[in-house]
Parts: structure tokens; C-alpha cells; sequence
């Protein structure tokens, strides 16, 4: 098989997304597992040799610590020694403790006396959790307090706020059941009444918002104790208020686009409503782990000598085993972060699932529990893609924990001076931006390898691309959903959290005498909205995820060279795109409207490096001539007044030729540059040639150049042949140089027409950026001229022409667009041919490959192509004349704005819808620009008929007229058929005399 013909095969064969599997980043997972087997012998390690009691256990006056030491290993607790003062004040010795089995009572002080201490007269103790005993009477108050303070830490105050909000934990749940509620209910109501969904939040919000501040604020009249608490929580409460009131404020446009595209993901939950349950298995998952590998790193922790006196502790670590606590912090996190990539793997795959499976009944044919599915296949198929991403996750992690470490014992010592902790905080906030994006391009290659099946870079590679070809309109979709995420939390947050102040003031939770006493509610009211807003968040995180899914499948599915193959099942999700995707150009239309004049872009710049224009108006007067804009191809540049000259192009005419050549120059030069090859081509072709100006080029030097400008440019010239010359298809051969391929090979992809010639052609421009600049500088370019995707359309002979000493343009582009064109076809690589050679310096360029290939000059006809004279005339001159002419009723040779007719012949029909028969029925045919027929009734049915067997003649058939229905309602209709000798559009041409194609 040959390379054009598995080419072929392989673009046939093209694999569908999703259903296909294989494992990826196989290295990465096998070091994930040796990374899990060392750290279960780390485990095993720490539970032989490690003893969690020397943590947490004191340490009397002679070293030894309770309950581990031998000497003391019955005598787990310790008790600090009575003093009595030489004022007769009750205190104890916190410098020289004993380890005790008890802690002493009033009914047994005998174990103080046998335990060391010199005063052999005890005090009454509590004991406080398996470590300590400490002074519990009146006397002993001020020295309880001594031993609090000389233990007291941040934990021990968060432990005691806890216990006291602990007491209203009914309210606490009831603020959680509300929110999962209200979380289905917004889900429901995505589904039924979506289009008021945003501002009913919004408004729920707003209100919830400034309610719990003014409550919060009244109560801070009452409470004299806490009343800052609840002023800060007012204010905080009332700025909540003013951003989601600024927020739909500044974003009421994007409120439709928000509702489409979270109605879709609501679409999505609902077909698989165990999506919801996935973040609180995540939660149960992780905090098991977490638990688990807390205590793991305890134990190995406690391998180390502990040592000291009293209330100093020293733990000493051998460099090994830091080694070993360095290793076990690192895998910890790593496998946390796994689990994290494993539960965003498997909603992208359920999503994705959606996106590609079928619709039968109305619905979408997807399992209910997709999601379980995609556990199994990203642990099966994909652990190493996900160990990689999470790796790195773990790895920003690990040096955060570590730089807060040093920052702390730093602080500790006084060893820290201003410029390192300025420097600490900056790693330090640096470490956790890269986190965040890390962990942003992490969500999107898990969606991506969950649709494609790729390894890790190459779906990085792919999301990049897509960020960059769809990153305008993907943008614009994130926003949109972003607002009714921030909107649908605010709602719920705020909601619960004013149930929670008001249920919170009541008599049980405010009278010293109850059990249920809450000193401060405040920080409680504060734990209920914060739990609220999780329950929200992971709400909002599933449509974020799902939605993010739907956009990337979306524009994935668009990007492959096959074409889309799941958007007839997801036109809800086109539409919405085919939106955001129209606003983006908006916007973009907007900054370059924006920009001054003449200062283009510099990446636009970069690939239309436009020259000093090198002709004028009065230059070339036989051949520059003015093609008028098309008002439907180019509706802006048609009505912009600085633009109504027209597209300048250069007329070369050959007589008798019936053949015209149309050209597309380079990115570096203009016509008038290109004149004396257009000349040479018609001299040494004999044929006619044509060759259209690019926008931000020569006399159009003012105008913005881009990529649809100058497809526009060349589809108007196309237009222009066929339309107002009357030039069939057949008859043109298209020439695209370097930049030109680009046009050319739109065109061809089109129309039918007799051949294409690409000389020094590219793929693409971000493929010939790479080329150029590298890769890394190619992914800042967002794909333009995509020749490599739709050469595949191309059904006309194809002659590719490209040096092997192009240095700008490496040969291997052609080579990749040869191997996927489908049709007749001929690749010529001259060894001395460079990128900007003159293709008439040596005959092997172009005119021997050309000539034997096409077999110019081809047919000769008696009727060539001839372009009005007023169109070569200066632009006042040329307004003044087409002025003349309409004011004496003549017809305009200007470009006619018809583009939907069928034939090729400027044939325009009609049709009047009377009531009373055909024979009121008009029907206006025109040959060309000067010849208007109007005909009535049964003759115009007979003139159609005259004509489409004139139009037979023409290579391009209308064989069958038929009417269908009454002709009195307008219903006449006519379809095209291949002639004698013709080929459909899109279809292989029969090969031509010439070489056999490679």
C-alpha cells in the first residue's frame, strides 16, 4: 500500500472519540505503585518501631517519660509536684514533675507521697485525656492556671470553641439539609424554569444577605461581651451583599448565555443523578485517608529519641529518618491528590460519555451510573496520566508544608529578619498561584484524557490548542457559568446562615441556665454558613466540571480532521457555542476597531507581514483593475465608505484562452511585487490570470489584515469569474504561493474547479510558526489556514511544487498535505528551489511540472473572458461612469450579491406567489450582466426548460426541471444532475494525459 493510499485509509478509519481505550503514561503508574509499596513499608515501619505515647506523653524531673520509660511504664501520668510558697500560697513545681499511675483525689493522696515529691501532702487533680493531672480545687486555682498557660497552644482554644458550638449542633445540621435541599431545588428548577433561575438566586442572595447583617447588627446592641464579633459578621455579610448586587449589575448580559449552559449541565445530572453523591463520597474517601496517613506519619514520626525535663521536649530525628519523613509526606499527598484527579477523571468521563452516546427515544442512551465506570477506567486504563498530574500537585504541596516549617521554627529561634520573611511569604504565595493554575490545566487534561484516551502531554497539547483555536469563546462560556455558580452559593450560604442567627437567638441557646448555653453564637453562626457554602460549592463544582466537559468534548470533537461526528446529537450545546463563539468575534472586532491605525497586533503582524505598498492607482493602467465587494460576502467592507473603490486585482489576458489561472501571492509581498511573474505565467501558460490584493497589502494597505479578510477576498474573486465572466469551474486552476495556499485551498475545498497549484505551501500557520519560531512560541497562535484538514476535501487535480532547500518552510509540510489530499495528484521537490526563488528562473520549478501536469494552455474558446473597461479606469472616473450608465438604464457591471443560485451562470429566478394561477408568474433570467429577460407564465416554464439545455452545454447540468405542487403557489423548483462527462462536486475527477500520480 502506498503512503497517499494508507493516508487515506487512516483518515477513513479515523478513531471515533472516547470508545476506544488504552493505557497511558504506563511509567508514571508503575512509579506510582513502587511510590505506594515504599510507603506501606513505611507504615509497617512505623507501627513496629514507633510509639505514638512519646508524642504526647510528659516527662518527669529525672528524664524519663510516663508510661514509656521502664523504670515508669505502669505510671503513665504525670503530676506536678505540690509548693506551698513562703506566703502560704498554694502553687506546684511545673520544672520537676512525677510520673504517677493515678491521678491523686481527695480520697487517696498516699500516691503522691510514694511518687517522689518532697511535699508528701497531694491536692485534689483532674485528669485531662491519658497524659497529665491537673490542680481541680479552689486553692490550687492559680496554680491550675500556671500549668494551663504553661501548656495553652492555638489547638487547645480552637478544641474549646469547638465544644461550645458543639451544643448547637442541631442547628448545624438543620443549616446542611437545608442547603442539599435548596441545591435540588436549583437543580430543579434548571430543568423547568431555567430562564429566571439567576435572578431568582440573585435576588434570594441579595435579600438573605442584608437580612443577616441588620440581625447581626441589632443583636451586637445586646451582647456587650461578643458585640464586635457580630458587627465584623454584619459587615462581612453586608459586602457579600454589595458584590452579588455588583456582580448581576455587571454582568446582566451574560445572564441568558449562563442559564443555556448550566441548563445544560443540569440536562447531564439529571440523566445521572449519582454525579450529586460523588462529591460526599470524595469527602468520606479522603477524610478516611487522611485520618489513616496522619496516624502512619505519627508513628514514624515517634521513631525518633525523645528527651527533656518537665515542660522541655526535644525530639531527635537521625538524617535517615527525615529522609523518611520527607518521602512519607510526599507519597501522603500524592496519594490524596490522586483520589482528587480519580473523582474529577470520573465525572469528565460520565459527561463525556453523555456527549458522545447517541439519542434513541428522545434521550440520550447513557447509563445512570457512568460515574462508577469511570472510576474503573481511569484506574485500569489511566492511573499513570492521573499519578503524573496529581505528582505535581503534591509536589507544590510538600514545599509549601515545608517553607511554612521553616517560616514557624524560624519565628521561633528570633533567627528570622525582614527581608526572609519577605522572601518566604513570596515563594510562599508563588508556590500556591502555580498550585491554582497546575490545578486548573489538571481539571482540563483529566476531561480531555477521559475523551480522547491520550497520555498526559499529548492531551496538554490538545487542551492548549483548543485554549488558543476556542479560548475567546470558551472564555466567555466559563464566565457565564461562573456568575450563576458565585450567585447559586451566595443564595445558599446566606440563606442558611440567617436560619441559623435566627434559630441561634432563641431562649435555649441564650439563658446561662440552659445546658445548651452558647456564650458566643456568632462563631457558631459563622460554622453554619461556612458548612453551607461547602455543601453549596460542591453543588456548583459539579456543574462546573460538567460543564467545562461539555465545552472541551464540544470543541474537541470539532478539531479532529474528520470533522464533528457528535454535534448532530448536542445542537442545544452548538447553539450555545456557535453564541459565545459570535460574541467573540464581537469583542475581538471591537479591540481591533480599537487599535491605531496602521499598528496592528505584533502575532498579527508576525503572519501578514505586510510591505510598503509598491504600486498605486495609476500604476499598471492595462492591468489593475477594481472588483466591487460582495454585500454579502464582505457586508462591511461593502458599506465602509474608505472601501468602496473596490479589491484591487491585476488582469493579465491571453487570447483566445479559455483557462484562468486565479492567484494567491505570499505573506511578504504584494501585487505589485508579483507582477512580472503574473506576467511571465500568461506568457509562458497561455492562459488568462487573475490575481486578487489581501487585505492589509498594497492599495487595501489601511485595512486590518486577517484570515477571513482574505478568504473573503478570494471568494469574491471566485464569485466574480463565475458569476460575472461567466468562467465555468472547470476552467479555473488555482494558485496559492506560501500564504496563498491558505485561500486556495479553501476555495478548492468548495468548488469544483480545474486544479490547484501549491507552491511552498504550509499545513497551517501555527505548524508553520513552529517551523519558524519553535513550538513553544506556535502554541501563543491560534490555528488559521488549516490546509492540512481540508486538502482532504479537495477533489481537483492538486500539483504541490516545494524546494528541499526551503529553509522557511520546510518541504515536509507539502509532503503531509500530499499524503492527505484524496485526488490526482503530483508532488515536485527541485533540490535548488528555495522559499522565495523565481519559479520562471528554472524551467523544473513550475513550467515543466505545470505544462505536463495540466496540459496548458489548454481549450481555446471564441468567447474568452473580457473584463469590463470601466473596471480598469481610476476609482473617480469608474463611480462617474457606472453613474452614466445606471442613470441611462443600463446594467452595472459590477459583482452581483445572489450567491445562493445553484448554477454557475448567474441564473436568477423569481417567483411571485399570486392567487389566481401561473400565468401572473414571473420568472427574471439573467445570462449575464447585459442581458435581463422577463418572462410570464407558461413561457417563462418554457424559456427555464431552453435554458438548462443551453446550460448542458456548459459542463454544468440542470437536466431535471420539474414543478412540484400547484405552479399557481410558487412552488416551482429545479435540481442539478451530472451531464455527459461531468463530476459531482466533491468526487475524483478522471485522471488527465500526464505523469501517472505518485
Amino acid at each position: 500500500m502506498s503512503d497517499d493510499e494508507s493516508a487515506v485509509e487512516s483518515e477513513d478509519d479515523l478513531e471515533d472519540l472516547f470508545h476506544k481505550r488504552r493505557c497511558t503514561d504506563i511509567p508514571c503508574c508503575l512509579v506510582f505503585v513502587l511510590a505506594l509499596g515504599a510507603l506501606v513499608a513505611m507504615l509497617v515501619y512505623g507501627a513496629i518501631y514507633g510509639d505514638a505515647k512519646k508524642l504526647n506523653h510528659g516527662l518527669d524531673g529525672q528524664g524519663r517519660q510516663c508510661g514509656v520509660h521502664s523504670d515508669v511504664v505502669e505510671r503513665p501520668l504525670l503530676y506536678f509536684c505540690p509548693v506551698v510558697t513562703s506566703s502560704g500560697e498554694h502553687t506546684v513545681n511545673l520544672d520537676d514533675p512525677v510520673c504517677v499511675s493515678e491521678c491523686p483525689s481527695p480520697g487517696a493522696y498516699v500516691a503522691a507521697a510514694s511518687a517522689g515529691c518532697a511535699v508528701p501532702e497531694a491536692y485534689p487533680t483532674t485528669q485531662i485525656g491519658s497524659r497529665y493531672c491537673l490542680p481541680s480545687g479552689s486553692d490550687e486555682a492559680v496554680a491550675r492556671r500556671q500549668v494551663e498557660q504553661g501548656m495553652r497552644d492555638t489547638a487547645a482554644e480552637i478544641f474549646t470553641v469547638l465544644i461550645r458550638i458543639g451544643k448547637g449542633w442541631r442547628v448545624l445540621l438543620l443549616a446542611v439539609v437545608l442547603a442539599c435541599v435548596m441545591g435540588y431545588l436549583f437543580l430543579f428548577m434548571l430543568k423547568t424554569v431555567a430562564s429566571c433561575i439567576i435572578w431568582f438566586c440573585a435576588l434570594v442572595g441579595l435579600a438573605a444577605f442584608l437580612l443577616l447583617g441588620a440581625f447581626l447588627w441589632v443583636q451586637s446592641e445586646d451582647a456587650t461581651e461578643w458585640a464586635t464579633t457580630y458587627k465584623v459578621l454584619a459587615i462581612v455579610s453586608w459586602v457579600a451583599s454589595l458584590l452579588v448586587a455588583l456582580l448581576i449589575c455587571c454582568c446582566r448580559q451574560e445572564v441568558k448565555l449562563s442559564t443555556k449552559c448550566m441548563g445544560q449541565a443540569a440536562v447531564v445530572i439529571w440523566r445521572m443523578p449519582i454525579l450529586l453523591l460523588s462529591p460526599l463520597l470524595k469527602a468520606i474517601i479522603k477524610t478516611v485517608l487522611f485520618l489513616l496517613l496522619a496516624a502512619g506519619f505519627i508513628h514514624l514520626l515517634a521513631t525518633g529519641d525523645v528527651s527533656g525535663r518537665g515542660r522541655e521536649r526535644h525530639l531527635d530525628l537521625s538524617g535517615p529518618q527525615k529522609t523518611m519523613l520527607v518521602a512519607y509526606a510526599f507519597i501522603a499527598l500524592w496519594v490524596l491528590a490522586y483520589v482528587s484527579a480519580l473523582y474529577q477523571f470520573s465525572i469528565a468521563y460520565a459527561t463525556a460519555k453523555y456527549f458522545c452516546a447517541s439519542i434513541e427515544n428522545g434521550r440520550k442512551a447513557v447509563p445512570a451510573c457512568s460515574v462508577c465506570e469511570g472510576v474503573r477506567m481511569g484506574l485500569w486504563y489511566h492511573s499513570g496520566s492521573l499519578a503524573f498530574g496529581s505528582s505535581l500537585i503534591a509536589a507544590l504541596e510538600l514545599l509549601q508544608r515545608l517553607l511554612e516549617w521553616v517560616e514557624k521554627k524560624s519565628m521561633e529561634a528570633g533567627e528570622l529578619n525582614k527581608v526572609i520573611t519577605c522572601c518566604i511569604s513570596t515563594l510562599l504565595c508563588c508556590c500556591r498561584c502555580l498550585e491554582g493554575v497546575i490545578q486548573f490545566i489538571n481539571k482540563n487534561v483529566y476531561i480531555d484524557i477521559a475523551l480522547t484516551s491520550k497520555n498526559f502531554c499529548s492531551a496538554l497539547q490538545s487542551i492548549a490548542k483548543i485554549m488558543i483555536d476556542h479560548g475567546a469563546a470558551m472564555a466567555i462560556l466559563n464566565g457565564a457559568t461562573c456568575i450563576f455558580q458565585v450567585v447559586g452559593m451566595a443564595a445558599i450560604t446566606a440563606s442558611c446562615g440567617l436560619l441559623s442567627a435566627w434559630l441561634l437567638s432563641a431562649d435555649k441557646y441564650q439563658d446561662v441556665t440552659s445546658t445548651s448555653y452558647i456564650p458566643n453564637p456568632g462563631y457558631a453562626i459563622a460554622l453554619s454558613a461556612f458548612l453551607s457554602f461547602l455543601v453549596a460549592w460542591s453543588f456548583m463544582a459539579i456543574f462546573d466540571v460538567t460543564s467545562d466537559t461539555l465545552l472541551i468534548c464540544f470543541a474537541e470533537d470539532m478539531t479532529q480532521s474528520g470533522g464533528a461526528k457528535h454535534g448532530q446529537h448536542n445542537q442545544d450545546l452548538k447553539m450555545i457555542y456557535e453564541e459565545a463563539q459570535e460574541r467573540a468575534r464581537e469583542m475581538q472586532a471591537t479591540e481591533a476597531s480599537s487599535e491605531d491605525e496602521g499598528h496592528p497586533h505584533p502575532k498579527n503582524r508576525f503572519v501578514f507581514p505586510a510591505p510598503d505598498p509598491s504600486y498605486g492607482p495609476q500604476s499598471y493602467r492595462r492591468h489593475l483593475c477594481w472588483i466591487p465587494w460582495n454585500t454579502v460576502i464582505s457586508p462591511d467592507h461593502a458599506k465602509d465608505p474608505s472601501l468602496q473603490d473596490g479589491i484591487p486585482c491585476l488582469w493579465f489576458p491571453a487570447p483566445k484562452a479559455a483557462t484562468v489561472i486565479l492567484f494567491f501571492h505570499a505573506n511578504a509581498e504584494d501585487l505589485g511585487m508579483s507582477f512580472a511573474i503574473l506576467k511571465h505565467m500568461r506568457d509562458q501558460f497561455k492562459v488568462n490570470v487573475l490575481a486578487a490584493e489581501y487585505p492589509g497589502y498594497g492599495l487595501l494597505h489601511h485595512v486590518e489584515p486577517s484570515e477571513d479578510g482574505v478568504c473573503e477576498v478570494a471568494l469574491t474573486t471566485f464569485r466574480f469569474l463565475v458569476d460575472v465572466l461567466g468562467v465555468r469551474y472547470s476552467q479555473i486552476v488555482l494558485f496559492g504561493r506560501s500564504l496563498g495556499s491558505g485561500p486556495a485551498v479553501f476555495l478548492a475545498s468548495q468548488f469544483p474547479v480545474g486544479g490547484l497549484i501549491l507552491v511552498s505551501a504550509f499545513s497551517s500557520i501555527r505548524a508553520a510558526v513552529e517551523s519558524i519560531a519553535g513550538r513553544f512560541f506556535a502554541m501563543a497562535f491560534r490555528e488559521r489556514f488549516p490546509n492540512h484538514k481540508t486538502i482532504a476535501n479537495v477533489s481537483c487535480s492538486t500539483l504541490f511544487i516545494h524546494g528541499e532547500s526551503d529553509g522557511l518552510i520546510p518541504v515536509e509540510h507539502s509532503v503531509k498535505l500530499f499524503k492527505r489530499c484524496r485526488a490526482r495528484k503530483l508532488l515536485v521537490t527541485p533540490p535548488d528551489m528555495e522559499h522565495n526563488s523565481n519559479l520562471f528562473g528554472d524551467a523544473s520549478f513550475l513550467a515543466i511540472p505545470a505544462i505536463h501536469f495540466f496540459g496548458f494552455p489548454g481549450y481555446y474558446t471564441s468567447t474568452p473572458p473580457r473584463l469590463p473597461a470601466s473596471m480598469f479606469e481610476t476609482p473617480d472616473r469608474r463611480l462617474r461612469l457606472a453613474g452614466q450608465v445606471q442613470q441611462e438604464g443600463g446594467a452595472r457591471p459590477f459583482l452581483c450579491d445572489c450567491l445562493a443560485k445553484r448554477d454557475q451562470h448567474s441564473l436568477d429566478a423569481g417567483f411571485a406567489r399570486p392567487a389566481d394561477g401561473v400565468d401572473n408568474i414571473t420568472i427574471c433570467l439573467y445570462k449575464d450582466t447585459s442581458d435581463e429577460v422577463e418572462l410570464v407564465g407558461e413561457e417563462a416554464k418554457e424559456r427555464l426548460k431552453k435554458m438548462a439545455e443551453e446550460a448542458l452545454l456548459e459542463k454544468q447540468a440542470v437536466s431535471h426541471v420539474q414543478a412540484e405542487g400547484d405552479l399557481g403557489e410558487g412552488e416551482l423548483e429545479w435540481r442539478e444532475e451530472p451531464g455527459p462527462g461531468q463530476v459531482q462536486s466533491g468526487a475524483e475527477l478522471p485522471k488527465q494525459d500526464g505523469p501517472a500520480p505518485l
